[in-house]
């Protein structure tokens, strides 16, 4: 990144994210200064005397998962009004650019433990319910796009309030992984992401309370859309993935983050009821289940997932 940007280093976990700046998110030096493969600095030749356990390659997995799911996300929101803005393109352009390599240098340490990057467990085949799923995520997109383009601008506030809230429950969740292993290769390089992913919450956050503050009906919007959204945004729901209790698992024995998290998130304009991570937390530790309800569908918890690829 260009060394014009400051970034913030890892923090304890009390701690969370400043963003706060008087500056204005110079989205041009962003693009050109953008950071690429981090393969030559993962010090993969350090895990050959202490490799990871299964636990934290597992939690690798999942961060993986989530990070190389961002174009997905990204195809649906660049159907919207969020297009038609140049510089909040660019930036979304970039911070794709970014996680995909993100993804890659997770997937390269999976790779040096002999673990596949792409798969956390053998899955068992998709039930017909399961299928029916598939082929709503298929075609959503196309009826959402038309509801949101008919929403107008202000749409735009929802997709940088999601930005800003998915990048704050990110960092909690790279640092609590970092937490879980001491192992000091490990750490740097989580370090070196949370650094890259303070800029993008720096855009995210500072986009979302403009917008939030300056319309009511964004505000309105972005309050009703929220509570119902799956979290992580830009990952697909799927009842008894092995992939289901990931947030459980990393945030159930911490509440000071989870209620940190939560503080973090009612400070954003017209969102100051919201509990969107306890209640995440809460579904993502109840056993799964799928309940019928009705045209054949099935009701699962907000946090099962499985990244496209």
């Amino acid at each position: 990144m260009s060394g014009s940007h400051p970034r913030s280093p890892m923090l304890a976990m009390g701690g969370g994210p400043t963003t706060s700046s008087s500056i204005p998110f110079d989205v041009r030096a962003f693009a050109h200064g953008a950071t690429g493969s981090h393969r030559d600095e993962l010090g993969l030749a350090e895990y050959q005397t202490r490799a990871l356990p299964p636990d934290t390659l597992r939690n690798l997995q999942h961060l993986r998962h989530l990070e190389s799911a961002t174009m997905r996300y990204l195809r649906q929101v660049l159907v919207t009004p969020t297009h038609k803005d140049a510089r909040i393109t660019a930036f979304l352009t970039t911070w794709a650019f970014e996680k995909y390599w993100m993804a890659d240098g997770l997937a390269a340490i999976l790779e040096h433990h002999g673990w596949s990057p792409n798969s956390t467990q053998a899955q068992t085949p998709a039930p017909p319910a399961d299928r029916w799923r598939r082929l709503q995520d298929r075609f959503a997109p196309i009826g959402r796009s038309l509801v949101d383009n008919a929403v107008g601008d202000d749409i735009i506030a929802v997709h940088m309030a999601v930005g800003a809230i998915d990048e704050w429950i990110m960092h909690a969740a790279y640092r609590r992984v970092a937490e879980l292993d001491d192992h000091p290769r490990l750490r740097r390089t989580v370090a070196t992401f949370v650094e890259i992913k303070t800029r993008h919450l720096e855009f995210f956050e500072a986009e979302a309370r403009e917008r939030l503050a300056g319309s009511q009906r964004a505000r309105r919007l972005t309050r009703s859309r929220l509570p119902r959204a799956s979290w992580p945004p830009h990952a697909r729901r799927r009842p008894g993935s092995a992939d289901a209790g990931f947030f459980g698992h990393l945030f159930a024995a911490t509440p000071v983050v989870v209620n940190q998290l939560d503080r973090q998130i009612r400070t954003l304009p017209g969102l100051e009821s919201l509990a969107l991570v306890r209640a995440t937390v809460a579904a993502s530790t109840m056993p799964r289940r799928s309940t019928p309800t009705t045209a054949g569908r099935h009701r699962s918890t907000p946090f099962p997932y499985r990244s496209d690829t």
